[in-house]
């Protein structure tokens, strides 16, 4: 198996995407209140898609 993201064209990555008001796992559900506690109480961190793209190598030409 293979640790890259599901594929549909061309072993690009692509996104999933989910209903986060209905969590599929225990682990979802934590993680997405402590997710929304974090926004509450003003003690999230963001990182900007531009500095992950830059982290990562995948800054676009």
């Amino acid at each position: 198996m293979s640790d890259m993201p599901p594929t549909l064209d061309h072993s690009r990555p692509t996104a999933a995407i989910t209903d986060l008001q209905q969590p599929a796992e225990p682990e979802e559900a934590l993680a997405l209140a402590d997710y929304r506690a974090r926004q509450a109480n003003g003690t999230f961190v963001g990182i900007p898609h531009e500095e992950v793209r830059r982290r990562l190598g995948l800054e676009q030409t």
